[in-house]
């Protein structure tokens, strides 16, 4: 996450290095970048879940539901979604209720 973030913010370095030295083949075409844009959008509450769940100061453990809800939600599929978080999303609403498991007892 900090990485994409870092290319999307210096995408004008990241550009001009590969045109620099004449390498245009290197170069990320429009639809990298928004495939790149897509993807760092799409993890921010992923990377929201991680910080505030590992905060080793405060209980955690009440929050795990309410993330769940807003990871559900994320996992909504977008018109404006690129293929590659499409495919992410599929996967991982696949996988939800195996890594966030909700027993009887968690719905009352």
């Amino acid at each position: 996450m900090y990485m994409l973030e870092s290319v999307v913010k210096n995408r004008e370095f990241i550009e001009r290095f590969p045109s620099h030295l004449r390498q245009f083949d290197k170069m990320l075409s429009d639809e990298d970048w928004k495939i790149i844009v897509n993807l760092v959008e799409f993890l921010k509450i992923f990377r929201s879940a991680t910080e505030v769940l590992s905060g080793a100061t405060y209980p955690t453990i009440s929050l795990i539901l309410l993330f769940r809800v807003e990871i559900a939600a994320a996992l909504t599929e977008f018109p404006n979604d690129c293929q590659v978080v499409k495919l992410m999303k599929q996967r991982m609403s696949q996988s939800l209720n195996y890594r966030l498991y909700l027993s009887n007892s968690h719905n009352t």
